[in-house]
């Protein structure tokens, strides 16, 4: 365990802040930092932090958050640690092989939850903005490689879920005692589901009777 030391990061505390920086927070929605600070609470808690750069993580009790990542890191630490988060790892924090590369949004949020952390306590310096630039935009070249050559799904971001998962939800929630408010809107929504769905299929029957 290191030595302690006095911790740069931010609050995520509402309450915390000033007036002032306040209003600048208002450039992103609060859900959207939210997100943020869950991101880098990600980052003190891997193992490949804790590992790799035990330097730059307060001593702690319990769970580290980011309120425990000492700043600033080295543009080599955050190239690898962009790096690192372009794969997937077991929860030991070991790639997974064969490699498994994450979507570009993935790393990019990653990216964002930095940025947003080094604001949060300061100026951040140029060259890490250019490096972090310089990485994205190679690593969505190389997605769209991978996406090419077949290596990864060609779609990104949320999928439908299959056709038991919806049976498996629907009856969850008509059957729902726990909540009745839950159960009345569950039931008229998949209602409007089915009309919504058996309105579609009429249509493109009709589109591909009249072709």
């Amino acid at each position: 365990m290191t030595r302690k030391r006095k911790s740069t990061s931010i609050e995520c505390d509402e309450d915390a802040v000033s007036p002032g920086d306040s209003i600048i927070q208002e450039c992103s929605h609060i859900r959207t930092r939210e997100q943020y600070c869950s991101t880098n609470n990600g980052l003190a808690r891997s193992r490949w932090l804790q590992r790799n750069h035990p330097e730059h993580i307060t001593c702690f009790e319990g769970v580290p958050t980011h309120k425990n990542i000492i700043l600033p890191l080295s543009i080599v630490i955050v190239k690898d640690y962009l790096n690192m988060a372009s794969t997937k790892h077991d929860r030991l924090g070991n790639p997974i092989l064969p490699t498994q590369h994450n979507s570009f949004s993935h790393v990019n949020a990653a990216k964002s939850a930095l940025i947003y952390l080094y604001k949060s306590h300061g100026p951040i310096e140029a060259k890490l903005v250019d490096m972090m630039r310089d990485f994205m935009q190679g690593y969505q070249r190389r997605v769209a490689e991978l996406k090419e050559k077949g290596e990864m799904k060609i779609t990104e971001g949320k999928e439908p879920i299959s056709r038991d998962a919806y049976i498996f939800l629907a009856k969850e929630a008509i059957l729902s005692h726990s909540d009745h408010l839950l159960n009345i809107m569950s039931h008229t929504f998949l209602i409007m589901c089915w009309n919504l769905i058996a309105r579609a299929t009429s249509c493109a029957s009709l589109m591909l009777y009249y072709k």
